[in-house]
């Protein structure tokens, strides 16, 4: 079963390292991501970035374990947020895409 945006995942992001290993996994542009310390409304460190586009088997892998949420096929500059807190479910922050 995939966990799309919102779904909540029994296994929590522990450390930065490890969302680093996350974003280096995914396509260029999540991978200079600059790290969300934690969720401005909460302040929970439980984030992780949202992901956007067709998942492929490796991004749906990443889906099922909590470390990415799944934004959607589309990515709309200046609208789509890139941070999801897993306590909370607040999305934060946009997308510019690159010129």
């Amino acid at each position: 079963m995939n966990r799309l945006r919102g779904s909540p995942t029994p296994r929590q992001l522990d450390t930065a390292n490890s969302l680093e290993e996350t974003l280096n996994q995914l396509p260029r542009m999540y991978q200079n991501m600059p790290r969300a310390n934690s969720c401005p409304k909460c302040h929970s460190k439980n984030v992780v970035p949202i992901v956007y586009g067709y998942p492929t088997e490796e991004t749906i892998e990443l889906i099922d374990q909590g470390k990415i949420v799944h934004g959607g096929d589309v990515i709309r500059a200046g609208l789509s947020p890139k941070w999801h807190c897993m306590d909370c479910g607040n999305e934060w922050g946009v997308h510019e895409l690159p010129e």
